[in-house]
């Protein structure tokens, strides 16, 4: 009994031993996650002038991505006012949002979470072609939801169709009237790919057809 009573001491102090240590190796791998250079898609505005949530100028960008019940939600992440960000700043001090790419970390700001970006570049926001509902033309989809199809031209020179899904924000929808018979129509549509890789979708922030 005496002898059981000592290993069971022992495993038990082991246990308390080795619990800090664990803990310390779960914080590591958070931070080394959190300091993953990524690549962020979406909107670039100025935080004050365009986004009324700061008291002085601060870029901020916002990401439109599919929720619970087809919801869409927007995300807002403010960058860090680095000079990445201020050289940037320019481009969107007068209101303006700009679809842009941008490379960076998240970083910790007091309570909240902010991106210190490393490379800001305008991502190239029109894409051309036929614009068609996923469901009632391409019988892609289960509900209705626009789909544009562009022409690509591989290395081989042979030519190839792409079709990406627009996100359902509200700029697809109110052009939606214009396809969900199952017509077929030449748009420009301005905007950003956002998702993951098999699950990307285009966000509109423009819809325009296309001179004949």
């Amino acid at each position: 009994m005496k002898t059981l009573r000592n290993l069971f001491i022992a495993a038990t102090l082991c246990a308390v031993l080795a619990a800090p240590a664990l803990i310390a190796e779960e914080e590591t791998a958070k931070k080394s996650a959190e300091a993953k250079v990524n690549k962020y898609f979406g909107q670039l505005s100025c935080a004050m002038c365009a986004l009324k949530k700061t008291d002085s100028c601060q870029a901020a960008l916002t990401q439109e991505v599919a929720g619970k019940q087809g919801k869409i939600v927007k995300h807002v992440t403010l960058l860090t006012n680095n000079e990445t960000a201020k050289d940037f700043h320019s481009n969107i001090c007068s209101g303006d949002q700009v679809n842009v790419t941008v490379t960076g970390l998240i970083a910790v700001s007091g309570d909240a979470k902010q991106i210190a970006a490393s490379k800001i570049q305008k991502s190239k926001s029109e894409l051309t072609g036929q614009l068609s509902c996923a469901m009632c033309a391409l019988k892609k989809t289960d509900s209705c939801q626009a789909a544009l199809t562009v022409s690509r031209t591989k290395a081989d020179g042979k030519s190839t169709e792409l079709t990406l899904l627009l996100l359902n924000n509200q700029t697809a929808k109110d052009f939606h009237k214009n396809i969900c018979s199952g017509d077929q129509v030449s748009v420009t549509v301005k905007g950003y790919v956002s998702g993951k890789t098999g699950k990307k979708a285009l966000v509109a922030s423009e819809i325009t057809k296309s001179a004949k």
